[in-house]
């Protein structure tokens, strides 16, 4: 069909369509005068309402456009306008739709309906092409992220992607790449700015958009609001994580440096840092500390009641400031405006005891960022902290008690030997020496050794004489002195009459009196029966071991002279091992 062929079409449809027909066509050049319109829509494609002209500009500036408006003329009757760009112009179709105004308007309460239900249930429907760079979203989700849409709720992919928080971008870029590279569903969860200015968690699910080569150029679907649900969940796993690290026995300095950068992330804030209380009861010192910024404020912080912190010590309970700039209560630290927040929360670090340990707390510069569970958050942490800090000083009261326990032993074990060396002494200064007397006062009464009596008393005495020096010898280790732990065990298992002794080379000089004195005592225990004994000891664990074997008897005086140095005692198939640590 050539141009006046076209022009004849045109013209035969526009007579068609008389002042009183449902429908009606008109053309307009490319400066958008009409060149031609059917009587029925003639008053008002003429002069065309605002609406109707930004379609018909738009249709010309853009090949592809294909607006629709709708534009009630001066008889009242509402007529639906398609326009369509043409090659060196615009054509319009209108439609007469008056009599589906009705319709109309329960369509649009059924649309109000549907956005209430969105906005109660915190959803909002978007759309995106890869060719047109922008995403249309719902005005619900627009309300819902921080951003300002261009116009008819559209924004730039590129301004959407930048709500999304930084260390998220990455991963979100990765699944919406994957979703459109293999065509599949998109399911993701995601932080952005909200449009109340605190970070948001949407649950973003959408479909391919696929052109009619069934190409995927898009992605369309919804996304909702799960920012309560998904901050509850993060909070429980904070929480759980730090009682993890407690119970494993990390060192309180290691759960605190914890704690402040869980409370950072899990909460979104911009600085979380723990304190605690100094001995003067005046200073809160900073103990670990986590911000978004590098932080350059103070380390220290006042404990009055004019201060936050301060006030969370002394009532043991948190205190939240929903907006600095209109607090009254407490001043604001150096360290709350070296981050320049706008509110902050604290819990106190009770744990036993009058005075607290000191507070967990977060500063943000969103105000009123701190709600109920927040503060929940932060009293479980602040709970899982201070059960780590009984504990450890509960330990470290427990060492001092073993390391007094060990001096008090120590000291139990140099007066027993200053004890048995007095013995031992005056029984050499003393009754040794009159029984070596009385045999030389025999010897003078029988020189020649010829009177029987004589010399059954002399025999008599001499094995007193070494009974006794024996028991000297027992009492006061001379040997262990001059001869070593191994002759000294020697000379104690030779009393038993029927023991053996091996000493590791390594093993001796560590704990070699302690050693002395419990072998002395489980050989008397075993040398009550006629089973052969055998004593070693050797090294272990930076230590010394005792190992008895063979027959003995109550061992608990040993075990409580053992256990008050820190070490145990183990009896298993007729050993006794004694485990004793390295000496203090």
């Amino acid at each position: 069909m050539d141009a006046c062929e076209h022009a004849v079409a045109a013209t035969a449809l526009v007579d068609g369509l008389g002042a009183g027909a449902a429908a009606g066509f008109a053309l307009f050049d490319a400066d958008l005068r009409l060149r031609l319109a059917s009587p029925s829509i003639r008053t008002w494609a003429d002069a065309p309402p605002a609406p109707l002209a930004a379609a018909l500009e738009r249709a010309r500036r853009d090949a592809r456009a294909t607006p629709a408006v709708q534009v009630r003329d001066d008889g009242g009757r509402v007529w639906r306008a398609d326009v369509r760009p043409l090659a060196g112009g615009v054509a319009l179709a209108a439609l007469d739709v008056t009599g589906s105004d009705d319709a109309g308007a329960r369509r649009r309460e059924s649309e109000e309906l549907l956005d209430a239900a969105q906005e109660m249930a915190r959803v909002g429907w978007w759309s995106w092409h890869v060719g047109t760079g922008v995403v249309r979203m719902s005005p619900h989700l627009t309300a819902m992220v921080d951003l300002e849409p261009a116009g008819a709720n559209e924004v730039s992919a590129d301004l959407w992607r930048a709500s999304v928080i930084p260390e998220e971008r990455a991963a979100a870029a990765d699944a919406v790449g994957r979703a459109m590279r293999d065509g599949t569903q998109l399911d993701i969860r995601l932080r952005v700015r909200g449009g109340d200015g605190r970070p948001r968690v949407l649950h973003a699910r959408a479909e391919p958009l696929r052109d009619d080569d069934g190409i995927t150029v898009g992605l369309h679907g919804f996304s909702q609001d799960v920012t309560e649900e998904e901050s509850a969940t993060r909070q429980q796993r904070a929480v759980a994580e730090l009682g993890r690290a407690a119970l494993a026995g990390e060192s309180v300095e290691r759960l605190l440096e914890r704690a402040a950068a869980l409370v950072g992330r899990t909460l979104l804030v911009d600085m979380a840092a723990v304190f605690e209380l100094e001995p003067d009861g005046e200073t809160l010192a900073m103990r670990a500390g986590w911000s978004v910024a590098p932080y350059t404020g103070p380390a220290h912080t006042m404990a009055g009641t004019d201060s936050q912190a301060g006030y969370c010590v002394a009532t043991r309970a948190p205190v939240v400031v929903a907006e600095w700039e209109r607090e009254d209560r407490f001043r604001r630290s150096a360290s709350v405006a070296a981050v320049g927040a706008r509110s902050g929360a604290c819990a106190p670090i009770r744990g036993r005891g009058e005075r607290p340990f000191g507070v967990v707390g977060a500063q943000s510069r969103t105000p009123d960022r701190f709600g109920p569970d927040a503060v929940v958050f932060l009293q479980a942490v602040a709970d899982v902290l201070a059960d780590a800090i009984d504990r450890a000083r509960s330990a470290e009261e427990i060492a001092e008690l073993a390391a007094a326990r060990g001096r008090l032993v120590g000291q139990a074990l140099e007066g027993e030997e200053r004890a048995r060396a007095a013995v031992a002494e005056r029984l050499h200064d003393g009754v040794l020496q009159e029984l070596l007397a009385a045999g030389h006062d025999l010897y003078g009464l029988d020189p020649d050794g010829g009177r029987p009596e004589v010399r059954a008393v002399q025999d008599r005495l001499r094995a007193i004489v070494a009974s006794l020096r024996e028991a000297m010898s027992a009492l006061h280790p001379t040997v262990l002195r001059h001869g070593g732990l191994e002759a000294a065990l020697a000379a104690v298992a030779e009393q038993q009459g029927n023991a053996r002794v091996h000493v590791h080379p390594a093993a001796a000089g560590r704990r070699d009196e302690l050693v002395l004195s419990l072998a002395r005592e489980l050989l008397a225990n075993a040398g009550r029966h006629a089973d052969p004994v055998h004593l070693s000891v050797t090294p272990a664990a930076g230590g010394v071991r005792l190992d008895v074997a063979g027959r003995g008897g109550d061992i608990a005086g040993v075990a409580e002279r053992v256990e008050a140095v820190g070490g145990r005692v183990e009896r298993a198939d007729g050993v006794v091992a004694v485990l004793l640590p390295r000496a203090p």
